[in-house]
């Protein structure tokens, strides 16, 4: 298929046939975007904002370069600590993990030879459409978060929207605010709209049929 047929496939589909490596038959690229706009109803996922997130401008010659807290961590590690034995739940993980890495090794290599569709996502993060704003404050890192001794305590406020009919007329909605636990609690939108939380200042959409746990500790819950 031709690249261009490939890109207006990828327009209209959402699917992007990534070519074959010499282990593999090749990998597939979905849009998450197209993904998760099919959950929503009352709200739209800005290409633009999506993806600049995870294809954000590169570090530029002559910049400063920040050093992350994770880089000034290993600085202070003198010793590596000795590996311990996992367990069995560990060691199926392990395994499972190690399947899988030659794969997703030829499917990131493939990505980052399609260069066309590389390009194309790259335009995307241009795009000027209209965002909502999500709040105000910086974005809020839950895995700090979890490490914290607040995080017993830390509750984030879900606004759910039910259907309400009013006689004979529809399309009203009742919504009703509740609070949950942030860590350690299962969340889920069973109505048949999104929900929206807050917490910090900070709004997010969660889509309708979605179900969520965050978790202080993952130890033991491996499956």
């Amino acid at each position: 298929m031709e690249v261009c047929d490939e890109l207006r496939s990828f327009e209209a589909t959402g699917v992007y046939r990534l070519n074959g490596t010499c282990t593999s038959a090749g990998a597939t690229y979905l849009d998450p975007v197209r993904l998760l706009n099919a959950s929503y109803q009352r709200f739209r996922i800005v290409p633009s904002a999506y993806y600049s997130r995870s294809f954000g401008p590169q570090h530029q010659e002559g910049e400063p370069e920040i050093e992350r807290p994770e880089k000034r961590r290993k600085r202070k590690r003198n010793q590596k600590p000795k590996p311990r034995e996992l367990n069995p739940m560990e060691r199926i993980a392990e395994a499972r993990h190690q399947e899988a890495k030659p794969l997703l090794l030829n499917a990131h290599e493939s990505l980052v030879k399609a260069k066309h569709l590389l390009e194309y996502i790259s335009k995307t993060i241009k795009g000027n459409e209209h965002t909502l704003d999500a709040g105000s404050g910086s974005e809020n890192n839950f895995v700090e978060l979890g490490t914290s001794w607040r995080a017993p305590f830390y509750e984030i406020t879900i606004c759910f929207r039910n259907p309400h009919v009013l006689g004979n007329e529809e399309g009203f909605f009742h919504a009703q605010k509740t609070s949950f636990p942030l860590f350690n609690s299962l969340i889920s939108v069973e109505g048949t709209d999104e929900a929206e939380g807050e917490f910090r200042n900070r709004r997010y959409i969660l889509p309708r049929g979605s179900c969520f746990l965050m978790v202080v500790q993952i130890k033991g819950i491996i499956l």
